[in-house]
């Protein structure tokens, strides 16, 4: 197990140490320290740590005041960026209630715990032991487990989603209990002359609730080392045409947030939660959509298709509760992220299920086609052909690349 504490008290360094010495009788524990936000991103740009113990108050260089405003940035830094590896656990650390007051919402909402420290009392001490011997627990029950399905396809309705998954010649089987509620189909594919098994379902409604509880219970069931969801989606008018393929980097919930009344205005204050595309899953999203040679031949494979030129794009992705037909709705979404590209239901609830779920967790992201620009003149003419345009980009991404990717699976 590997520890990095990241405090500037010579007397807390010492006090944590103790704790991390007496620890180590429940198993193998490798300590680094760091005195400065700019030290600890050093550690954390080279290992991946099981820990980080985190001073909400710390210099962000050597000689500077301690404070909050870049521990709350090292946080948004490892949630939203690849540029560090990100620790399995995070625990706040202070003496200070007022320090926890003024960081707000980014340590509770980023960190396992904030663990209260004292000079007089060891609650903390009972706090941090308990914490490590639980992921000395969790790392041993990590190296016994095992993936045991390769690709889980999720969508948000049968028809026209799920059955253009279907109409993929993987071999599907009939469909097959999974519990009291939920059924599923296996298949299989090829990849480079290698073989590899699918589950695929659709959730019992639209939306972001149903698309991820059904995530989690697949993540919890199947194991995948991969969780995709294609389907449809409204694309921003400008940045894409109908049928294209949008890979959502990042995906975030536009709806999160705080509504507000200052001074007799209302407002809201978004707080977003971004997950971003791994960053080997890119590069090859990266390479499919440069095949323009494929996609052409993916159109012209459809009878019904629209003027524009069939293209798979990168960018970013907002998922809310609500089917939208509101271009002003839509204007204030462009507002949390101009480059904007994509509005839908469902896949931030997907992604995050796959983040928060069990150890092995799959790599998890959304691939879905435009069918419509959330305007009051969107209609159903062109879903059948975004679910094709979809069920097409997943089974060319993963016939191409699942050989190479598979061990790749859980890393960024």
């Amino acid at each position: 197990m590997k520890i990095l504490v990241a405090e500037d008290s010579a007397d807390k360094i010492r006090r944590i140490r103790e704790v991390v010495e007496a620890a180590g009788e429940f198993g193998s524990i490798e300590v680094v320290f760091a005195q400065t936000v700019v030290d600890a991103k050093a550690q954390l740009r080279d290992t991946h740590f099981d820990l980080l113990i985190l001073d909400v108050l710390l210099p962000n260089r050597a000689g500077d005041e301690p404070g909050h405003a870049c521990t709350v940035a090292l946080l948004e830094e490892l949630a939203t960026r690849n540029s560090l590896k990100k620790p399995r656990h995070i625990l706040g650390l202070t003496a200070y209630d007022e320090a926890i007051r003024d960081a707000g919402a980014a340590f509770i909402s980023r960190t396992w715990a904030v663990v209260r420290f004292s000079f007089e009392s060891d609650e903390w001490r009972a706090q941090l032991i308990s914490s490590i011997r639980y992921i000395l627990g969790e790392a041993q029950q990590e190296r016994d487990a095992r993936y045991e399905t390769d690709l889980c396809v999720l969508t948000a309705l049968k028809t026209p989603e799920l059955d253009a998954v279907l109409r993929i010649p993987w071999a599907w089987q009939a469909a097959e209990p999974l519990d009291d509620v939920t059924f599923v189909r296996r298949g299989s594919f090829s990849s480079q002359g290698q073989s590899f098994s699918v589950v695929a379902a659709s959730a019992s409604k639209m939306g972001m609730v149903s698309a991820a509880l059904l995530a989690a219970k697949l993540v919890e069931r199947e194991r995948p080392r991969y969780l995709v969801m294609p389907g449809i989606c409204a694309g921003v008018k400008g940045k894409c045409g109908y049928g294209d393929i949008i890979v959502g980097d990042p995906v975030w919930d536009w709806q999160s947030g705080k509504h507000f009344v200052e001074a007799d205005v209302a407002g809201f204050a978004i707080a977003p939660d971004p997950l971003p595309v791994s960053g080997f899953i890119r590069s090859r999203i990266d390479q499919l959509r440069a095949d323009s040679k494929f996609w052409l031949g993916v159109k012209d494979a459809s009878q019904s298709k629209p003027e524009t030129e069939l293209k798979m794009r990168l960018g970013p992705m907002a998922t809310g509760s609500s089917v939208l037909a509101d271009e002003d709705v839509l204007e204030r979404i462009l507002v949390q992220n101009r480059n904007l590209t994509a509005v839908e239901m469902e896949a931030y609830g997907v992604l995050a299920a796959a983040v928060d779920g069990r150890f092995p967790r799959p790599t998890a992201f959304a691939m879905k086609s435009v069918c419509d620009y959330a305007d009051p003149t969107k209609d159903d003419q062109w879903q059948g052909y975004a679910a094709y345009t979809s069920a097409q980009a997943l089974k060319e991404f993963f016939e191409r690349y699942m050989a190479e990717i598979r061990d790749l699976a859980g890393s960024r």
